[in-house]
């Protein structure tokens, strides 16, 4: 009996060692034929990012044509661009029914930036040349010879200063505002734009506002835009000097203004060549716009509505070989909100002076 069993299990372990050999040489035998999951992946994420590619030439082929006897196109994919920028504004708020007016001005802004573009994707970074400075700036844009896309976020909380007073007294003499410092309001605002260029095959936006192509025949050509764009306000009345908190309008006495802006714009812009490679454009869009607003006060919030106007001019000159281009450009602003009895006014005006290069010859189709 003992014999027989170690016979049997003698037998089930070469049984088991056979099946085990046939196993491993057929796995062996199966591994030229499976493709390793590496590869798997490296060849989906090859052909995802062909796909990409595939797609933005299309786009760049179908909407970046332009007629080359006026237009000379894009011959780089990159673009890098140092930029020097000074900005001034001011946020202006009336009372109507007590005259009163108050504007409010932040320091001037000067900063220093690069501007990164491909094709027609650029994104442009800065830092304040102010080194106190807690401001925050964001700026996309993505735009072809037919249409574009602008997206941008902006905050700022210090240096503000009372500018302008009208309707505030001190006995029979008008208080005047000197400049006196006020830390009482933060502005924050978010913004997108899109736009569309008629007369696009003769007429380049780009070449004065995006510097990668030139303008070679004097042309011109409707915008059309479609914008939003939130502002917020928020104002502490207490910071205000005494001798203005105790006369201040009860329509002014608010905590904050938050208001969403949906505008459409139509305007005109003009490309004059004053030489080989050197342009001057004039830009000027109004926009008829709905606007929400919601007012902050201690009893609540208020919400209004309305329908207003603002503006936006442009002006540039610039120097462009298709290798090396520099220039100046100055943009102006304008957002409001007006009712009856308040008014809240934002301008905007922007000066940028700078100098770029174009690499990475583009394939000749």
């Amino acid at each position: 009996m003992p014999i027989t069993r170690t016979l049997k299990s003698k037998k089930r372990i070469l049984a088991f060692l056979i099946m085990l050999v046939a196993f491993t040489l057929s796995t062996f035998a199966q591994s030229d034929t499976i493709v390793p999951p590496e590869k798997v992946k490296s060849n989906f994420f090859q052909k995802t990012g062909n796909a990409i590619v595939s797609v933005v030439r299309f786009l760049d082929r179908t909407f970046s044509t332009h007629d080359t006897l006026y237009v000379t196109p894009n011959k780089y994919r990159f673009t890098v661009m140092t930029q020097y920028c000074c900005r001034h504004e001011f946020y202006n708020f009336s009372s109507f029914d007590q005259k009163q007016s108050i504007t409010i001005t932040p320091k001037e802004k000067h900063s220093m930036g690069m501007q990164f573009g491909w094709k027609w994707v650029l994104c442009y970074l800065s830092f304040d040349l102010d080194s106190k400075s807690n401001d925050t700036d964001f700026f996309f844009s993505c735009s072809n010879s037919r249409c574009g896309l602008d997206i941008l976020y902006r905050k700022k909380n210090e240096g503000f200063k009372i500018s302008h007073l009208d309707g505030f007294y001190n006995g029979d003499r008008e208080i005047q505002a000197n400049n006196r410092p006020f830390d009482g309001i933060s502005v924050s605002q978010i913004g997108a734009n899109a736009f569309y260029i008629f007369n696009n095959k003769r007429f380049s936006y780009r070449s004065a506002y995006g510097h990668s192509t030139v303008q070679r025949v004097n042309a011109g050509g409707f915008i059309l835009g479609l914008s939003y764009n939130m502002q917020e306000f928020l104002i502490d009345s207490n910071k205000f000097d005494c001798d203005i908190r105790e006369q201040l309008s009860p329509n002014m006495n608010i905590d904050g203004i938050k208001y969403h802006n949906i505008s459409i714009s139509g305007g005109y812009s003009y490309n004059w060549v004053l030489a080989r490679n050197l342009i001057a454009n004039a830009t000027l869009t109004p926009a008829i716009c709905y606007k929400s607003a919601s007012f902050k006060k201690q009893d609540g919030h208020k919400f209004v509505d309305n329908i207003n106007f603002d503006l936006t001019a442009k002006a540039a000159l610039v120097y462009n070989n298709t290798r090396w281009y520099a220039g100046t450009a100055i943009i102006a602003n304008t957002f409001s909100y007006r009712k009856d009895y308040l008014s809240a006014v934002n301008g905007l005006g922007t000066l940028k002076v700078y100098i770029g290069i174009n690499f990475v010859p583009r394939k000749k189709r």
